[in-house]
């Protein structure tokens, strides 16, 4: 029987601080999109500010760090600016 490995999940709440830094971080960047109806490709810039508004239910970012693939998703959070959700992409 074949066993399939999950990646881990990480998940944070981000004040202005860590969601700033985050931000200035995020390079390079494959894809941006908001969680709305479609995952239309957006800048990050302007998905950001969307997201600090409360104008989406949330942003993906995919990016490579360190050579891997990983997914970023940040939604609105009364406990800070947003709430992270990160995994690491495994390629099958």
């Amino acid at each position: 029987m074949n066993r399939t490995e999950l990646p881990e999940v990480y998940e944070a709440d981000l004040d202005a601080e860590a969601f700033d830094a985050l931000a200035a971080d995020l390079t390079p960047i494959i894809a941006v999109a908001l969680l709305r109806e479609s995952d239309q490709p957006v800048p990050l810039k302007r998905a950001l500010r969307e997201l600090r508004a409360h104008r989406t239910r949330g942003v993906r970012i995919r990016y490579r760090h360190e050579g891997q693939l990983w997914l970023d998703t940040l939604m609105p959070s009364d406990a800070g600016i947003c709430r992270l959700v990160r995994i690491r992409e495994t390629v099958v």
